[in-house]
């Protein structure tokens, strides 16, 4: 299968230059979290989607060993580049891509995923979004109890931004149809959860 020649990558750099809501902020310790469970410091990491470049210069300053990529010459990535046409960088062992493959059409996601794994990528950490409407949430930590969430929330059926090619529980993009086709690409999932309306994923080819 090869990309569409004729597909229209959909991006924006405008946001980058504005203050981020709250929310935003804690994606990314959520983020940050993750990879510092997940990744050592030795690894070499490659971001693709860099985005705000907050995740990107976070790592840098904690000494993690991590290149950018990104289709969007504007964010000023350190390599310009396609992640479903161009040739990945050489000797990288963990790739982040965070709210980055609902971007492209999904049988282009696939190639991605079969790159990676090609290229000798050892480690994924993903985010995709979910297809819902949330009405309520709360995220609190209790000093006895630990973490406690709730949320209400509702399937929304469309796509409501237009950026977006397919999010996870939108037409056919069901979540077992997802995992289903990260393991068929020979990733094993190490780590799944949900962070208010995005679901992350930690793969792993070993």
């Amino acid at each position: 299968m090869e990309p569409q020649a004729n597909e229209k990558y959909q991006y924006s750099s405008e946001w980058i230059h504005k203050l981020e809501n709250e929310r935003h902020w804690q994606y990314y310790h959520f983020q940050q979290s993750l990879i510092q469970k997940h990744v050592e410091h030795k690894e070499s990491i490659l971001e693709v989607g860099i985005g705000s470049s907050f995740t990107y210069n976070y790592l840098k300053s904690k000494n993690y060993n991590i290149i950018s990529m990104d289709i969007d010459a504007d964010k000023k990535p350190d390599i310009v580049a396609n992640i479903v046409s161009d040739d990945l960088p050489a000797n990288i062992d963990t790739i982040l891509a965070f709210e980055v493959f609902e971007h492209i059409p999904y049988d282009e996601y696939m190639l991605a995923l079969k790159k990676a794994k090609d290229s000798g990528v050892k480690k994924l950490i993903i985010s995709m979004p979910l297809n819902i409407k949330v009405w309520f949430d709360f995220d609190i930590r209790l000093h006895v109890f630990g973490r406690i969430a709730f949320q209400i929330a509702t399937r929304r059926n469309k796509l409501t931004t237009n950026h977006h090619h397919w999010e996870i529980g939108y037409q056919k993009y069901r979540f077992n149809k997802i995992k289903q086709d990260i393991t068929e690409q020979g990733f094993k999932i190490i780590n799944d959860c949900r962070k208010f309306s995005q679901h992350f994923f930690v793969l792993s080819t070993e």
